[in-house]
């Protein structure tokens, strides 16, 4: 077993590279105050024509199903709101930080792919083709940075945790043996220093035992599924077979809050497999 380290010391090692560019803390601030109006946030934003142009193609794409073109960043907030529109830019943002640790211990579009699947079946599960779900994608689009975060600190302690448990054994198990704590654990350290609202950071931290989600257990259900979802379409390359079981590693109590099927996961498969390549598109991964 190797010796146990702290969460501080893995984001305190790697804070320049997991450090949020000054316009999303300039964001998070404007959004925080009451007396801030929507076309001062909307006038931040534009001053970045890359991250402008990323959150339009988001806010016109299948994921939220517009009637009309979304042409520009005030509309966009007037029909998705401040708050979802920062965490959507906090995302993008995030996507720059991933794309930057690819190398030979990380193969990132597959990894990128996978969070990008689970943020959307995670939000398909709930609310299907309905409006909202902003939170839920963000959280899957989010949910494992905190291993990033340890391949950047200790690329092979960290896979080792990724490769070294007995088979009957789950990976995140595995992970508390050999850090002490896992990587949502990090994740979600990291996240409430990024100051996102709890709703994002409890399901990140709570997916590998979702009932402990509290307040937001549905959330950390949909989280929960929606990650083992994923890797079953990521790793068996969209599988649609009607009899195979996707909730096989899933915690039953999950499936039992949300009232979650099979035939359920199956169609939020379908959706995903067809809507995912656009979504993940946009963020150039």
């Amino acid at each position: 077993m190797a010796n146990l380290i702290q969460i501080e010391t893995v984001l305190n090692s790697v804070d320049k590279l997991f450090t949020l560019p000054d316009l999303c803390l300039r964001l998070r601030e404007l959004v925080e105050d009451p007396e801030c109006s929507t076309s001062e946030i909307a006038r931040l934003i534009s001053t970045d024509p890359a991250l402008t142009a990323r959150l339009l193609k988001l806010v016109n794409s299948p994921l939220y199903y517009m009637p009309g073109t979304i042409a520009s960043v005030n509309q966009a907030i007037s029909l998705i709101g401040t708050e979802q529109l920062c965490n959507l830019a906090l995302a993008t943002s995030a996507a720059t930080i991933i794309k930057s640790a690819e190398g030979s211990y990380l193969e990132v579009k597959t990894f990128w792919q996978h969070c990008v699947y689970t943020g959307l079946i995670a939000k398909y599960l709930i609310y299907g083709h309905s409006s909202g779900g902003e939170s839920l994608f963000i959280a899957g689009l989010l949910h494992n940075i905190g291993k990033m975060a340890v391949i950047a600190y200790d690329p092979d302690l960290a896979m080792s945790a990724v490769s070294g448990q007995n088979k009957k054994q789950s990976t995140w198990r595995h992970e508390k043996e050999v850090f002490g704590f896992t990587f949502a654990d990090v994740g979600g350290v990291l996240l409430e220093k990024w100051r996102l609202p709890a709703e994002i950071v409890v399901p990140i931290l709570r997916q590998h035992d979702p009932c402990l989600g509290y307040d937001f257990i549905k959330y950390s259900c949909a989280i929960h599924i929606a990650v083992h979802v994923a890797s079953a379409i990521v790793e068996e390359s969209g599988n649609e077979d009607e009899h195979h079981d996707y909730s096989e590693s899933v915690e039953r109590d999950s499936l039992l809050i949300l009232a979650i099927s099979q035939k359920n996961i199956i169609n939020a498969v379908a959706e995903v497999e067809e809507i995912g390549p656009e979504v993940l598109q946009i963020f150039s991964i």
